[in-house]
């Protein structure tokens, strides 16, 4: 459906984005990876169509696309999620959900707010969000605020003939764990409406959602991984993955871990446990905990020395 062959994209001294080939199915979830500087931020705003490529070609359906502006993107059904979120916070909910196509509640030279209010009703049951239209967006929650952003990129389907791909940027990075097991049941269940590319630092949310995870480093497309058979079609339940995915080619480096001086106590340094919900935090595969009497951390796979102390997780996520 979405695809891109050899994409390139250079900035003066920087090869930003090498050779990149990148494809998604319809109604599937694909997840991007990679440490900061891996060229994930600039591939999205490739596809969005904040930048525009060197070499290489975008394809959809088949046919070759150019996007000078965010706006041609949009008029061929790809939107985005931003993590900064994009809304006005002196504007309606309403209002930011039509921002820029105000024009089609116009009558006689005057808009009708009754009409856009069932509109913006129409796209907010989408996202399952029970709100009043013409609340002012900065009364909303961050969540509430991040569905209207979704609710928004939705009106594309409305505007344009073909499949949506919605790009969501770290949607998880401010959400209690309940408001991210919403968010991943919502998005779940829109694959009926669009296609999704997940880019996030949480690698337990990127696993939990994704059919497909392409991992960057340096600019390049280093790994390609798949859930069980892989496509839009594979059980997302599944928790088998086909390709590298061991830890430093899913982040794209290699880990290192500190020094950590041995101390005469039999539980771990207060330190390395430190280092271990810091971990835990990044989002990696649990382990067992340095001590019973800490939570158990979420890190790459390491067991505690037998001797007095236990070395420290990786401390680079």
């Amino acid at each position: 459906m979405y695809e891109l062959k050899s994409l390139d994209k250079k900035f003066p001294g920087v090869h930003a984005l090498k050779a990149i080939d990148f494809h998604i199915k319809r109604g599937e979830i694909v997840g991007l990876v990679g440490e900061n500087g891996a060229g994930k931020s600039t591939l999205m705003k490739v596809i969005y169509g904040a930048y525009q490529p060197d070499g290489g070609q975008i394809l959809i359906n088949g046919d070759a696309v150019r996007f000078a502006n965010p706006r041609q993107a949009m008029e061929k059904g790809i939107g985005m999620v931003f993590q900064e979120q994009s809304l006005i916070p002196n504007l309606t909910v309403m209002e930011n959900i039509f921002l820029g196509y105000e024009q089609q509640f116009v009558r006689l030279g005057v808009i009708n707010w009754k009409e856009m209010a069932k509109a913006a009703k129409a796209q907010l049951a989408k996202v399952k969000l029970d709100i009043d239209p013409s609340t002012v967006t900065s009364k909303l929650s961050f969540a509430q605020r991040q569905l209207v952003e979704l609710a928004k990129v939705l009106t594309l389907e409305e505007r344009v003939d073909g499949d949506l791909v919605i790009l969501l940027d770290e949607p998880t990075s401010v959400l209690s764990k309940d408001e991210v097991e919403l968010l991943f049941k919502l998005v779940r269940e829109l694959v009926t409406r669009a296609s999704f590319i997940f880019v996030s630092h949480r690698m337990d949310e990127v696993m939990e959602l994704s059919d497909r995870i392409y991992v960057m480093k340096d600019g390049q497309v280093v790994d390609v991984v798949e859930r069980g058979g892989g496509g839009a079609d594979a059980n997302r339940s599944s928790t088998r993955w086909s390709g590298g995915t061991s830890t430093s080619n899913i982040i794209g480096s290699s880990f290192k871990s500190p020094t950590i001086p041995r101390e005469s106590s039999s539980k771990c340094p207060a330190s390395t446990c430190q280092a271990a919900r810091r971990i835990s935090r990044s989002g990696f595969t649990p382990v067992r905990s340095c001590a019973s009497s800490e939570p158990k951390a979420r890190a790459v796979k390491r067991s505690c020395a037998q001797s007095t102390a236990c070395s420290a997780p990786p401390a680079d996520a």
